[in-house]
């Protein structure tokens, strides 16, 4: 998982490494994301509201090429 993660962030590209914590934060569970990345609650609910931001979007463009 921290492969996956580092390659995602060094592709440059911010929704796709978004994209790579919600899968992570999914495989692991989110308590154990935040217990090893010391993340506090707050800092938590904003990345997963980044996360979610980013999904939305997603769901958007691709509802407007092909829905």
């Amino acid at each position: 998982m921290v492969e996956y993660l580092n390659v995602t962030l060094a592709s440059g590209h911010p929704d796709l490494f978004l994209q790579a914590i919600a899968d992570v934060a999914t495989a692991r569970g989110m308590a154990q994301l935040v217990k090893d990345t010391d993340l506090g609650r707050a800092q938590s609910l904003t990345m997963l509201a980044a996360v979610e931001r980013v999904r939305k979007r997603a769901s958007r463009a691709f509802c407007l090429t092909g829905c």
